[in-house]
């Protein structure tokens, strides 16, 4: 599979959960407004399954809202003569890059909120850059693909001990 077929077809995944954890999250929060709000005098049954409902209903929305914010906004992290590329141009739709020179440190850690257990598609990478007198640091969710081995080696290479990869198994 090319790797823009395995990032669409990743980011589809994430976007049919997201909705579906989204849908699941509005009907718990529905619930336990109805719960709490039944003109029946409140039980504690009843109060503290509306409450169960919100509690759930609230995770579940937040969740399904970072899964589609991840699955539009994520690009495959490159790594080239340039430098590292995190993002895109939202006008021209050209890669952003950022020379390896002015990166003082860079973290590449597994996205936690991944639904994929076996590897780690998406991370979430932390760089550090200084330019003259600004400094930024930054965190961007960006796609690993199916094998996320050669991109990090290629990222070792690039910035040398100024990268930690923290992926876990």
């Amino acid at each position: 599979m090319a790797p823009e077929e395995t990032v669409r077809s990743d980011a589809s995944v994430l976007i049919v959960l997201g909705v579906a954890f989204f849908l699941i999250g509005l009907g718990l929060l529905l619930g336990g407004y109805w719960g709490l709000t039944r003109l029946l005098p409140p039980t504690l049954n009843t109060v503290v399954g509306a409450l169960f409902g919100l509690g759930f209903g609230f995770a579940f929305l937040v969740t399904g809202f970072m899964y589609t914010v991840v699955a539009r906004s994520s690009e495959e992290l490159e790594v080239g003569e340039k430098g590292v590329s995190v993002t895109r141009d939202p006008l021209t739709g050209e890669r952003e890059w950022i020379r390896a020179e002015v990166i003082e440190a860079a973290t590449v850690r597994r996205w936690l909120m991944s639904p994929w257990l076996k590897g780690p598609r998406y991370a979430e990478v932390e760089l550090k850059v200084k330019e003259g007198d600004l400094t930024v640091d930054d965190r961007f969710y960006v796609h690993l693909g199916r094998e996320p081995a050669p991109v990090l080696e290629r990222l070792r290479e690039c910035l040398g001990p100024k990268v930690e990869v923290a992926l876990g198994s």
